[in-house]
């Protein structure tokens, strides 16, 4: 600045003296230039993905019956643990009957399996020769064996109580019903079986997971929580933001890309799962290039160049670049941070014209 302020100065003072100069200096073209700045590179890529809900789950029935009650439609949202559908099966529920009064007849011979044995022992104890040894024995045994059969009988009942508890078919999460295969008195067979039908369908769609899969030159970049930013053409001028969740780890051999997963909240359930998207990623590179205004590069063949102004005179100077938004474009060599780069108007310079200097920097420019 103090150069251009001391340049003005001169042409000034030899205006004064001699008019025909300065007229020269002021028929000069005037080149808009910047120096090369540094920045935190980033490398951008946009790729195809369908949107998938966070979990999916077909519903089967544990225990076969006839379906009695469908509480829920395709479309209805439904909370963890609401009722589904109930399933009706009396025999299974007689089954169940039938084993607590076992448990019952079973826990009162155990009661008098002990009794006895209480008995026999206190009168071997006190009248000798009123029972043997052997009768002790016996009876304890009995209690044993009493013992057995009502923990047998209690183990079965907890098992009928459990296919009893299944006859209720309940959401395993907060979701939406998106597929009914089922209707009031059809036979539902259990999952066990080789031929069951589903009841029907629960996605959880309070979050949207979009899988992509970015090619290798991408995979070194790759982090957890790199912004993502999500758009989809049924949905046009909305822009969705999400993050990196998590990653393959390892490429497939054929396609050499990754697998990574894209979460995007979906509070609103604006996104519907099955829609196609366009997800931008943009990935730190850990670098800071100089990098100059993407107008300011001319190709030459494979060759890339820039004007540079040394004492007002142009220099076409070769360079090798990098990555190019299309804004500002990363120079690996060929330019140091003091250059002064024409930024604009490149087609009407050529190598050693004479030019009048104008000062600028990438936040000026209207590109930025």
């Amino acid at each position: 600045m103090k150069n251009i302020l001391l340049l003005t100065v001169l042409l000034s003072l030899t205006g004064a003296r001699h008019p025909e100069l300065l007229f020269a200096q002021q028929a000069l073209p005037r080149v808009q230039v910047i120096a090369p700045s540094t920045r935190e590179a980033f490398r951008e890529i946009e790729l195809p993905g369908t949107l998938e809900p966070l979990a999916d789950v077909t519903l089967y029935a544990k225990t076969s019956g006839y379906l009695q009650v469908l509480k829920v439609d395709i479309g209805d949202r439904v909370k963890k643990s609401d009722l589904i559908c109930r399933i009706a099966a009396p025999e299974l529920v007689a089954e169940l009957n039938k084993t607590q009064a076992r448990v019952r007849i079973e826990s009162h011979q155990l009661e008098l399996a002990r009794l006895t044995g209480e008995r026999l022992a206190g009168l071997l104890k006190d009248e000798p020769g009123a029972v043997t040894s052997q009768q002790v024995d016996e009876a304890q045994a009995g209690i044993g064996i009493a013992e057995a059969r009502l923990a047998e009988a209690r183990a079965e009942l907890e098992s009928l109580r459990a296919l009893v508890g299944y006859l209720e078919i309940r959401s395993p999460f907060n979701g939406i019903f998106t597929e009914r295969k089922v209707d009031p008195g059809d036979f539902i067979k259990s999952a066990a079986s080789g031929d069951a039908m589903p009841v029907g369908r629960i996605m959880n769609d309070d979050s949207i997971r979009i899988f992509i899969y970015p090619p290798e030159e991408f995979v070194p970049l790759l982090t957890v929580g790199a912004p993502a930013s999500v758009n989809l053409d049924v949905l046009p001028g909305h822009f969705f933001q999400g993050s990196v969740s998590r990653f393959a780890g390892a490429l497939n051999p054929a396609s050499r890309t990754m697998k990574t997963e894209i979460m995007l909240p979906n509070a609103d359930h604006k996104l519907r799962p099955g829609m196609y998207a366009h997800v931008k990623l943009r990935l730190k590179t850990g670098v800071t290039p100089l990098v100059i205004p993407s107008s300011a590069v001319g190709q030459a063949g494979q060759i890339a160049t820039v004007y540079v102004v040394e004492d007002r005179i142009l220099r076409l100077r070769e360079v090798k670049t990098g990555y190019d938004d299309g804004k500002i474009v990363e120079v690996i060599s060929g330019l140091g941070p003091a250059d002064q780069v024409v930024v604009s108007g490149r087609e009407n310079l050529k190598e050693g014209q004479q030019v009048r200097v104008v000062p600028s920097s990438l936040e000026s420019l209207s590109a930025y």
